[in-house]
């Protein structure tokens, strides 16, 4: 479940009865320092509808598990980069080494189009 707070003092009450909880006075504030600190990204994101993508995917592909992010990418369609990688309640940029385990979540960036077929790749239907 997920609710927009409209008092940021209120957020902890919301996720202590297990509600992810986004305040819109920190939403605006992050936005404007995205945009002042890194102006390219903030920039890409805003258009992210018109030709990107970024999608989160469980790794549920025996031809994924056991392979590292640098065996991974060139598996990939052309775009699209594995940008953050969760296990175990930690998210993190990986490193090329890093071994992808069953029930990973991974977060894909890249052309909206391949960006579809990567999450296709990486968790069959």
């Amino acid at each position: 479940m997920l609710a927009r707070v409209n008092d940021p003092a209120n957020v902890e009450a919301f996720e202590d009865l297990g509600v992810r909880a986004v305040s819109s006075v920190l939403a605006t504030a992050q936005t404007i320092d995205n945009y002042v600190e890194r102006p390219a990204l903030a920039d890409w994101m805003g258009d992210l509808g018109d030709h990107g993508d970024v999608q989160e995917i469980e790794v549920t592909s025996d031809a994924l598990v056991g392979e590292s992010i640098s065996e991974v990418g060139p598996e990939l369609p052309g775009s699209v980069i594995v940008a953050l990688v969760t296990r175990d309640g930690e998210t993190r940029v990986p490193s090329a080494d890093l071994v992808l385990e069953q029930g990973d979540r991974i977060t894909l960036i890249g052309d909206r189009d391949e960006v579809r077929d990567a999450m296709a790749f990486c968790h069959p239907s």
